[in-house]
C-alpha cells in the first residue's frame, strides 16, 4: 500500500525545457519564483506619499495592512484545501485496482500540486507585503509622524469621531491645494473640477484651500526655477533628446 502511495507523489511537470540554454532555464526560474512585490520606494512614495497627510498616509497604510491579512487568510484556506483534495486522490487511487484509473488520479494530483505551489507563491508575496506595510508603519512612528503635535497617537485618533473629522478637514484642504497648485502651474487657472470641490468645503476651509493652493505654487515655481538655471547651462548637446535617464544622471549631478 505504502509503495503504491509513493508512486503516487506528484514529480515535476514537463513543459519542454530541454532545448533551453542553462542560461534561459534561469530566467524562467527566476521569473516562476521570484518574489514581484512592488518595491519600498513605490510603497513609501506612491501609496504612503500619496496620501499627502501623515493622517490620511496612515489609514492608508492601515487598509493595505487590513487587504494583505485579508488576503493571506484565503491563501492559507486555499492551501489546507489543495492538501486535502491531494490526499483525497491520493486515497481513491490506492483503493482502485484499474491501472488507467491511478493515472487520472496521479494528472489531478499534479494539477492539485501545481495549484499549491502557486499558492504557496501568493501567499509569501502577501506576508511579504504585509511585514512591508507593518515596516512602514513602524517607520512613522519612529519618525515621530505617526503622532499629532499635541502627542496623541494616530492610531487613537482616527477613532476619535471629533479628532478624525479634523484631520479629515486638514487632509482634504491640502490635497484639493496641491490639486489646484499644479492646474495654476499648468494652465494658468484652476480647473473645473478641483474648484468646484473646494467651494462644496465651507466658506473658511475654501478660503484656506485657495490661499495655499496660490502659495504652494509660486513656491514650487520658484524652486523650478532654480533648478533650470542650475541645469540649462550645462545641458550636453550630444545627449540623445529621448534618453530620458541620461538626461537625469546629468541633471542630479548639477542640483547636488
Amino acid at each position: 500500500m505504502e509503495q503504491r502511495k509513493q508512486e503516487l507523489l506528484p514529480g515535476p511537470i514537463g513543459t519542454n525545457k530541454e532545448h533551453l540554454t542553462d542560461t534561459q532555464q534561469k530566467w524562467l526560474e527566476v521569473a516562476t519564483n521570484y518574489e514581484h512585490s512592488q518595491s519600498d520606494f513605490k510603497t513609501r512614495h506612491f501609496v504612503g506619499d500619496a496620501q499627502i497627510t501623515p493622517y490620511q498616509k496612515f489609514k492608508q497604510f492601515l487598509l493595505e495592512l487590513r487587504s494583505r491579512e485579508e488576503a493571506l487568510e484565503v491563501h492559507v484556506l486555499k492551501l489546507e484545501e489543495k492538501l486535502a483534495e491531494i490526499d483525497y486522490e491520493q486515497e481513491r487511487a490506492n483503493e482502485s485496482d484499474s491501472v488507467a484509473f491511478k493515472k487520472l488520479c496521479k494528472t489531478r494530483i499534479k494539477d492539485l500540486d501545481r495549484e499549491r505551489l502557486i499558492i504557496m507563491r501568493r501567499m509569501s508575496q502577501t506576508i511579504y507585503e504585509r511585514d512591508q506595510y507593518l515596516r512602514m508603519i513602524q517607520e512613522m512612528y519612529d519618525d515621530g509622524s505617526a503622532y499629532l503635535e499635541d502627542g496623541t497617537d494616530l492610531l487613537d485618533a482616527i477613532r476619535d469621531p471629533y479628532l478624525n473629522s479634523q484631520l479629515e478637514r486638514d487632509h482634504w484642504i491640502v490635497r484639493l491645494a496641491r490639486q489646484a497648485s499644479l492646474d495654476l502651474m499648468a494652465y494658468g487657472q484652476i480647473g473645473i473640477g478641483n474648484m468646484d470641490a473646494i467651494l462644496q468645503m465651507d466658506n473658511n476651509a475654501a478660503k484656506e484651500t485657495l490661499q495655499l493652493a496660490i502659495s504652494y505654487g509660486n513656491q514650487m515655481k520658484i524652486e523650478m526655477g532654480r533648478i533650470e538655471q542650475a541645469i540649462l547651462p550645462s545641458l550636453k548637446n550630444d545627449l540623445p533628446v529621448l534618453d530620458l535617464y541620461k538626461i537625469r544622471k546629468e541633471a542630479v549631478k548639477e542640483i547636488e
